[in-house]
C-alpha cells in the first residue's frame, strides 16, 4: 500500500546504521561523489543535515531492492570496483567496492539510494534509468549475495525516524522515515531492545556470518579443486604426447 508520507526501507535485511550527516559528512559519503551534480540541482548543499540508514543483506535476505520513494530518477551511476568485507563503520578499502548511485526526486522529498557489494557479492543489477518514473515499492534492482543498500535523505523538521540499529527492515514495506509527524528522533526513542530480543539478533548475526564465511570457504574450496584437476589434465594429455 502506498505510503506519501514514508520513506520507505529499498532492501530486506538488518539496519546497520542510523546516523545523522552534515552536508560536508554527506559529500565524504559513499556514492555521493558521483551523485555531485545532481546533489546540487536537488538543493541540498542549501540544506544542513541528512539521514543516512544502512541496511545490510545476508545472504539468506531477499536481493531485491525497491524504490523508497515514488518520483522520477534523476541520476544513476554505476562504478565497478573491489568486493571487500563491509562494515559499520566505513572503511577507507569500503569505499572501492562495486557500487551503484541513483537519485530519485520525489513530490515532497528526495532521496539517494546506493547499492553496494560485499565481500560475496559479484553483481549489481539496476532496471531503473534516468527520467523513469517510479512507484513507491516498485523493483530498482538487485544485488546478489552479501551487500548493503543505503538510503540518505534531508532531515526535514516535521521528520521521525521509525528504525533503529539492529532491527529486520523489508523492501518496500517497512518505513525507515515518516514526516507528518512534528517531532524529530530524541534518545528516547532508541530505547534499547529487551534482552531476549536482543540474544535473537546477536544470534542471527552470528549465523548470518557462519553462513557467509562457510560458502566463501566452499568457493575456495571448489576453484583450488577444479584448478588441481586443470593440472592432472594437462600434465597427463602431456605425459602421452611424449
Amino acid at each position: 500500500m502506498p505510503a506519501p508520507n514514508s520513506i520507505l526501507s529499498a532492501a530486506d535485511g538488518w539496519v546497520s546504521v542510523v546516523k545523522r550527516l552534515t552536508y560536508d559528512d554527506l559529500t565524504m559519503q559513499t556514492g555521493m561523489d558521483d551523485l555531485q551534480e545532481t546533489i546540487l540541482a536537488a538543493k541540498w548543499d542549501r540544506m544542513s543535515d541528512f539521514w543516512l540508514i544502512s541496511v545490510f543483506m545476508s545472504v539468506m535476505d531477499v536481493h531485491v531492492n525497491r524504490a523508497p520513494i515514488s518520483g522520477v530518477v534523476t541520476a544513476v551511476m554505476h562504478r565497478p570496483g573491489q568486493y571487500g568485507p563491509l562494515s559499520k563503520t566505513e572503511t577507507e578499502s569500503q569505499r572501492f567496492n562495486e557500487r551503484n548511485a541513483m537519485f530519485i526526486r520525489g513530490e515532497n522529498i528526495s532521496v539517494a539510494v546506493v547499492q553496494i557489494a560485499g565481500m560475496l557479492a559479484r553483481r549489481i543489477v539496476c532496471s531503473a534509468s534516468v527520467g523513469d518514473s517510479v512507484k513507491q515499492g516498485e523493483r530498482l534492482g538487485c544485488i546478489r549475495l552479501g551487500s548493503q543498500v543505503d538510503v540518505i535523505f534531508p532531515a526535514l523538521d516535521d521528520m521521525s525516524i521509525e528504525v533503529r540499529e539492529h532491527r529486520k527492515g523489508k523492501a518496500g514495506i517497512d518505513p525507515l522515515a515518516s514526516f507528518h509527524h512534528s517531532t524529530e528522533l530524541r534518545s528516547d526513542d532508541l530505547s534499547e531492545p529487551v534482552e531476549d530480543s536482543r540474544i535473537g539478533e546477536y544470534v542471527g548475526i552470528v549465523l548470518e556470518r557462519c553462513l557467509n564465511w562457510t560458502l566463501l570457504a566452499y568457493l575456495y574450496v571448489r576453484l583450488a579443486a577444479r584448478s588441481i584437476i586443470h593440472f592432472f589434465e594437462r600434465h597427463e594429455v602431456k605425459s602421452k604426447g611424449d
